[in-house]
């Protein structure tokens, strides 16, 4: 990290205001950047679900149901029956991506701005998803997108292969796609 770093700068900003020797953040402030957040994480939320919705019915593919998983095994929830199940799907995904639209409104809240917000941003939510996703056995680890391994269908009709494709044969098919 560089001495002038957009994250060097926003931290002293964040110091200063702590200090009262720069602009003082209010709670008013914080709320409304939180609150721009959210909206801005609901739009995500939506062209995010238009666009891969888009990508499965091209690709010919099931929803993917690693979130819903993750979310159940941390909050001890367990839907029965296919309804409950895609309910709660249905939930977690609005929640996750509007949620983390939040937390790029409390980036700019403490003035980090522009292409450093947006790469900070990005790599706490790929970073967690990366991450929390394995620990959680909901999907396999990164090191195993991009190999295959012995034993696992390779994509015969298509140079850019699906998740599907890679997939081990003891898969069950409900979690081919975990990690979209």
């Amino acid at each position: 990290m560089g001495m002038n770093s957009p994250l060097r700068r926003a931290v002293c900003r964040l110091a200063e205001r702590q200090r009262g020797t720069g602009n003082v953040m209010r709670t008013g402030d914080v709320a409304a950047a939180v609150g721009k957040g959210l909206l801005a994480g609901l739009v995500g939320t939506v062209a995010m679900t238009l666009s891969s919705t888009a990508e499965a019915k091209l690709r010919g593919r099931g929803s993917s149901s690693a979130p819903a998983d993750a979310a159940a095994k941390v909050l001890g929830v367990e839907p029965k029956g296919d309804r409950e199940k895609a309910r709660f799907a249905t939930v977690v995904h609005w929640g996750y991506g509007t949620g983390w639209g939040a937390v790029r409104g409390l980036l700019g809240a403490v003035g980090m701005k522009g292409p450093a917000a947006a790469g900070a941003h990005f790599a706490a939510v790929w970073g967690s998803e990366l991450v929390m996703l394995p620990a959680l056995d909901v999907a396999p680890p990164i090191t195993e997108w991009a190999r295959p391994r012995s034993g696992w269908a390779r994509p015969t009709t298509s140079s850019t292969p699906s998740p599907r494709a890679w997939r081990t044969p003891s898969s069950d098919s409900t979690n081919l796609n975990r990690a979209t």
